[in-house]
């Protein structure tokens, strides 16, 4: 039990880190989020697993792969629904707004930063409102 809870943990930091990292050094974060991916998917830990989508989607923005960072976050998404991760799905949400600001797609970003924010209101959650 305390290997495992050990387990997530360091996953979660490694997330963590990743999605810090993609300011400054995009390919380091998809770097350190896929190993944060692959560990969850070793030990079958989900949110560990969909967490560590969020940061490779938003790598691959600040990358300029906006395909693969819309792919990837939807991917993590799918997983935030099924264990009922509302306050992640909600950064979800503010990663693909971000993706199609980036792409002057106003409309759209629109859409999923309200989504976001909905989601913050709800919760009142006020750093997913701030975000």
């Amino acid at each position: 039990y305390q290997t495992a809870q050990h387990d997530t943990l360091k996953i979660l930091v490694i997330s963590e880190k990743a999605f810090l990292y993609r300011l400054v050094n995009p390919d380091t974060s998809m770097f350190l989020a896929q190993q944060a991916f692959d560990q969850s998917e070793k030990i079958g830990f989900e949110k560990g697993k969909a967490i560590a989508l969020n940061s490779m989607a938003a790598a691959a923005h600040k990358l300029g792969k906006h395909l693969e960072a819309l792919d990837i976050a939807h991917r993590a998404i799918a997983i935030f629904e099924k264990i009922k991760d509302n306050q992640n799905i909600a950064r979800s949400y503010n990663i693909i707004g971000d993706v199609y600001r980036t792409q002057r797609n106003y409309l759209k970003a629109l859409e999923y930063f309200q989504k976001s924010l909905n989601i913050g209101e709800q919760k009142q959650d006020k750093r997913s409102i701030a975000r």
